[in-house]
């Protein structure tokens, strides 16, 4: 898997196997399906030109390793829908910026230290929607970020492929 720099999951696919997109040393974007309603484990682990990805709304669970050792990877975006992110989903991923928790208050759930482990909580701003900054901050696993904002947020999340990257492959 070292040709791979784009990839389109169709809406169509509803299971991925574990450890499918693995070490995929040159993936720099993907874009997952609406039909994948759980991450499976390490699916993405080790992909590390992986810059950004938006979870679809259709995800409910993120399993181990999920995205280990994306040491590029700046930028996610988790759905409301979420109910579980088991440990080391992000773990190692040293240049995370920013994660965009759609995950409402009242919904909001504990996550395992290393969940986030080797994440700088002092630099990744974490967003959350807003009326929640408060519950984040009080709650095991979100409450190590330092800079939690809270900001308007769609209630849809929306995956766009940049303009260069629409060149991947689709699928009717």
């Amino acid at each position: 898997c070292t040709s791979l720099e784009t990839f389109e999951i169709p809406d169509c696919v509803t299971v991925l196997g574990q450890e499918a997109f693995e070490f995929c040393a040159n993936l720099e974007s993907i874009k997952i399906g609406t039909g994948i309603t759980k991450l499976p484990r390490c699916v993405f682990a080790g992909c590390k030109k992986l810059k950004s990805v938006v979870i679809p709304e259709s995800v409910e669970m993120l399993e181990y390793g999920v995205f280990l050792h994306c040491h590029s990877l700046e930028s996610v975006t988790i759905p409301s829908g979420i109910k579980r992110i088991y440990n080391d989903a992000f773990r190692y991923n040293y240049n995370l910026q920013e994660i965009v928790s759609h995950i409402p208050g009242d919904r909001l759930f504990t996550v395992w230290d290393f969940v986030f482990d080797y994440v700088d909580k002092e630099q990744c701003t974490l967003y959350v929607p807003e009326d929640s900054k408060n519950i984040y901050s009080l709650t095991r696993g979100w409450s190590a970020f330092s800079n939690i904002v809270e900001k308007q947020l769609d209630t849809k999340v929306e995956q766009v492929l940049p303009v260069e990257d629409a060149q991947g492959l689709y699928y009717d």
